[in-house]
């Protein structure tokens, strides 16, 4: 089983859009002629009837919506061996496309009915317009010509401005060629660094790069600034696709930090950055965006006193609550490290026995000391800067307390 790609998704809603088209046609068909205009004035109603019903309970049932169709994904996903995710990104656009396109295929049946004159490109166009995923490629492009020469007839004097190969490459191939040129990452970063750049899809589908402009990123920044935080945890919010969250406009006590925002802004900005330099867009309109940092009551961290520390420290209460006595050992050890060697919270948790050395320190006598490095061959061992790659002395408390005597059991 592989997971859900955006590649996936679009042959998915292609396939849909193939059949909504016959199914359209199969509804409609013969109105012209077979049926009476009373018997077509009645599948219309039935038709109209239908798409009411399905947005009313949009409206006041949207779970039981999102359950009906998640039964229908799961088989197509079944069938194509792709693992059902409901709280992926990318199943949540899926998801989300095909609820849209359910709905655009009611009014393709009343357009069939109606006899409008449109065609199946027509709607094909329509669908690509509202789910903004570049379905149909060969349409985007034919319409563009047709727009060039339109304007070329009506207006010679004018040039008529085009995107060019690069800036037309879609946002997910330039996210996977992006990171495929970052060096010695991990697939922790990776995977946030991909959520955050996915956003921009999620915002506004899988749409040409070059037609971002500065509009848009400036209602990219205001959106992510109403996301609840743990979107994608919280029951109420991980159902809801981005726009819905969005929508929500949840107080400000329970939406996302400010350094959160400036995290995928500082994300969303080195992948502008790097479209600009590599011919994808003109302009990196995410420069220079992020917030001013404005500490919210709720952020605010004070420093712990020397008394709250002597109080997290006493013996009875750190024994007890780091349940050292039941063998909880990396609880009783990692905050003591902590405070005795100023280390991060990652280094001190991917120490491996034979990082923990006798060394030489300033030409003195050997004592014992945290060797700090990354490893090839250990992939949990990564640092944050090259600047980081150092050697500790183990503070004489750690030591009084038994710390190499717990590494040598």
């Amino acid at each position: 089983m592989k997971n859900l790609t955006l590649e996936d998704i679009k042959e998915i809603l292609r396939i849909e859009v193939r059949k909504s088209i016959l199914h359209s046609g199969h509804v409609s068909g013969g109105h012209n002629e077979i049926y009476d205009s009373m018997r077509k004035v009645k599948s219309l109603e039935k038709v109209y009837s239908k798409e009411i019903n399905i947005r009313k309970s949009l409206l006041t049932e949207p779970n039981e919506v999102r359950k009906s169709v998640d039964k229908k994904l799961q088989n197509i996903l079944e069938s194509l061996e792709i693992t059902l995710d409901k709280q992926s990104l990318n199943y949540k656009k899926l998801r989300s496309s095909f609820i849209d396109l359910y709905l655009l295929r009611f009014k393709w049946i009343k357009d069939m009915m109606d006899e409008s004159g449109r065609t199946d490109d027509d709607f094909r166009r329509e669908v690509d317009e509202k789910l903004n995923m570049n379905l149909f490629t060969e349409l985007i492009e034919q319409t563009q010509s047709q727009q060039v020469t339109v304007n070329q007839e009506v207006h010679t004097d004018q040039k008529v401005s085009s995107l060019s190969k690069h800036q037309s490459t879609s946002i997910s191939v330039g996210i996977d060629k992006f990171i495929s040129e970052k060096y010695k990452l991990t697939s922790k970063s990776e995977m946030m660094m991909r959520t955050h750049l996915e956003m921009l899809i999620e915002e506004f589908g899988d749409i040409s790069l070059g037609k971002l402009d500065r509009g848009m990123c400036v209602k990219f920044k205001d959106d992510i600034r109403k996301l609840p935080r743990n979107r994608s945890k919280i029951q109420q919010y991980r159902n809801l696709d981005f726009h819905e969250q969005v929508s929500l406009n949840v107080d400000e006590k329970d939406r996302i930090s400010t350094t959160t925002v400036n995290n995928i802004l500082g994300y969303v900005s080195s992948f502008m950055k790097w479209s600009r330099i590599n011919g994808f867009v003109e302009v990196n309109f995410f420069e220079g965006m992020k917030l001013k940092k404005q500490i919210r009551q709720r952020d605010e961290r004070d420093r712990f006193t020397e008394k709250e520390i002597k109080k997290i420290f006493q013996k009875h209460n750190y024994i007890e609550f780091t349940e050292v006595e039941n063998h909880k050992y990396s609880n009783y050890w990692t905050p003591l490290i902590s405070v005795f060697s100023g280390m991060r919270l990652n280094e001190i948790c991917s120490l491996y026995l034979d990082n923990i050395i006798q060394d030489k320190v300033n030409g003195r006598k050997k004592i014992w000391c945290f060797n700090i490095l990354e490893e090839p061959d250990r992939p949990d061992k990564h640092l944050k800067t090259l600047s980081s790659k150092r050697v500790v002395p183990i503070h004489d408390t750690l030591i009084d307390l038994g710390f190499i005597e717990f590494v040598e059991l």
